[in-house]
């Protein structure tokens, strides 16, 4: 559960960047107001799905998200920092995945225009998202994410 609750506590911030990139006057600072301008510019990010492919599982980590309603590892993580004793259990590896996989996506989102132009580095070794280091997709100028083009 720590890993948790330090893995997802690094998504917040990206999340910030993210509408920061949207909007340079952007003062969203919590999940709610992020949902406001990230859902507004990239409505399908709840589509997005992540492969694993070390453990032949994919995940589409933003599934469900609207304002009001945040991510089911989202949930759980605030469960586990406010209420450890009672929700460690929701520390656990299928919320800790949902998080790495939510904040790989909002680092897709965040460095688009670096994968689309084959620079960015280092490759990611855990997630995959389809044809992302595709030389073919790459270098056609082909590749995209929902809502990007």
């Amino acid at each position: 559960w720590v890993l948790c609750i330090f893995d997802t506590s690094r998504a917040l911030p990206r999340g910030s960047s993210l509408c920061k990139r949207l909007n340079p006057l952007s003062k969203a600072d919590n999940i709610d107001e992020y949902s406001d301008e990230i859902l507004a510019a990239y409505p399908k990010i709840i589509s997005v799905e992540i492969n694993v492919p070390r453990y032949e599982y994919s995940i589409k980590p933003w599934n469900g998200w609207s304002k009001g309603n945040s991510p089911t590892w989202w949930k759980a993580y605030n469960k586990v920092k406010h209420d450890r004793n009672t929700h460690y259990k929701e520390g656990n590896q299928d919320n800790v995945i949902s998080s790495l996989a939510g904040l790989f996506v909002l680092l897709l989102y965040y460095y688009y225009a670096e994968i689309r132009t084959g620079n960015f580095y280092p490759t990611p070794e855990l997630f995959e998202y389809d044809g992302m280091y595709s030389p073919t997709l790459i270098m056609e100028g082909t590749f995209c994410l929902p809502d990007t083009i």
